[in-house]
């Protein structure tokens, strides 16, 4: 008798390649290759996030509620932070996105909030999302970006996809290092809410949460918010981890600087004689394992003698 295992991909929301982002309120909503997020301005972080299929294009709040609209897909979708996955509404297709207090727009056409079209809105967007939201690159405001590239050390020249203002701020967002904040012509620290992880390389569970982790470091998934334990997440930054271990309140990390004791919000660097593969604890006591065999705390317990 065979079995088939069914399996759903569950990616992290990449919202490095951003093509879209709005400010209203005291919160930025993010439009990226691989997902839609809420940056909460006063706190300096996500508060929400949720990994879609396809791009998003566009993402904007409802004026009147707690709903996010996003385009994605070919389609028009309600998301409600917290409570569930995204609600499909209707086929729609287009590059910005406007909400009002009783109507949607797409570029020209108007929707009613449960995703049909409409020809009796009545009224103009509150705010938008997408290039009708955007300053032009190559306008007097965005001249000083040109040639519209931002230099990284890890990732070359990347290039600067929008522009978008408010009030006496900047915001720019590029393919492949999030967001970058502008005032009155000023750099400031980049936003990167959720750093990509392309590839997942260890995975555990602890209580209700999951740990991944990855060449781009680690993130914990709770509920459907995805913190990335990252430099960008102001925690800490070990490139290449390879094996995660939770252990009460504390989580061991197999990664390219060592082993990793991670608590709360404080990470302790704990030296190894050799790269770290995996990672355990046992009897109070925490091994590794690396090319050449089997160590422990006051090193090899179990391996070749070369």
């Amino acid at each position: 008798m065979f079995f088939l295992l069914g399996a759903e991909v569950l990616p992290l929301p990449d919202l490095l390649h951003l093509r879209a982002a709005c400010e209203f309120g005291n919160s930025l909503y993010l439009a990226g290759e691989g997902g839609v997020g809420v940056f909460d301005l006063g706190f300096g972080r996500l508060t929400a996030a949720w990994a879609t299929e396809q791009p998003v294009d566009a993402a904007v709040p409802d004026p009147t509620g707690s709903d996010v609209f996003f385009l994605s897909g070919g389609w028009l979708w309600r998301w409600t932070p917290g409570f569930g996955q995204p609600v499909r509404l209707g086929p729609a297709r287009g590059s910005s996105l406007g909400a009002g207090y009783r109507c949607l727009f797409v570029d020209g056409r108007a929707y009613n909030k449960a995703g049909g079209e409409t020809s009796g809105c009545g009224e103009s967007p509150v705010v938008w999302s997408g290039p009708k939201a955007n300053i032009p690159l190559g306008s007097s405001e965005t001249r000083f970006l040109a040639p519209y590239e931002l230099w990284s050390e890890t990732a070359g020249r990347v290039r600067i996809t929008f522009v978008h203002k408010a009030g006496r701020r900047l915001w720019v967002g590029t393919d492949g290092l999030g967001l970058y904040l502008y005032s009155v012509n000023f750099p400031t620290d980049s936003v990167r809410p959720t750093p990509g992880l392309s590839e997942v390389r260890a995975l555990a569970a602890s209580g209700d949460s999951l740990w991944a982790g990855g060449p781009q470091g680690l993130f914990l998934k709770t509920g459907e918010l995805w913190t990335p334990y990252t430099k960008a997440g102001a925690l800490f930054w070990c490139q290449g981890v390879r094996d995660v271990f939770p252990a009460g309140k504390r989580v061991y990390l197999a990664a390219d600087c060592g082993i990793l004791a991670l608590e709360g919000n404080k990470a302790k660097l704990l030296r190894t004689q050799r790269l770290p593969e995996r990672v355990a604890l046992a009897g109070g006591r925490l091994f590794y394992s690396a090319q050449d065999g089997l160590y422990g705390e006051k090193g090899r317990v179990l391996g070749s003698a070369w």
